[in-house]
């Protein structure tokens, strides 16, 4: 029944006991909640070479074209947690450009 909750409105179901429930238990319940809520803004804290790399900087145009693309697969605190069902993966930088 849990799964088909979860499958139909697309949100976190668990399936408990109040009568047996210990601390323990209701300290995920809560964190599982609270996973759910909804993400509005996201505060990214870069280097500040990287904010004074010249406009249209090959590493500069990496690293927000990186937090743009990160940033539109967030919907809920638990797409940001260490703890949640997505992983995010690295993906490897692109060659720069050649200097000469």
């Amino acid at each position: 029944m849990a799964a088909e909750m979860e499958e139909s409105y697309g949100r976190t179901v668990l399936a408990v006991s109040c009568l047996d429930l210990d601390e323990t238990q209701l300290g995920e319940i809560l964190q599982k909640v609270l996973y759910e809520f909804p993400v509005r803004e996201l505060d990214f804290a870069l280097p500040r070479w990287v904010t004074m790399l010249d406009k249209g900087h090959w590493l500069q145009t990496e690293v927000y074209t990186a937090a743009m693309q990160l940033s539109e697969k967030i919907s809920r605190m638990k797409d940001v947690s260490d703890s949640g069902r997505r992983r995010w993966t690295a993906r490897p930088w692109k060659t720069p450009p050649s200097v000469g």
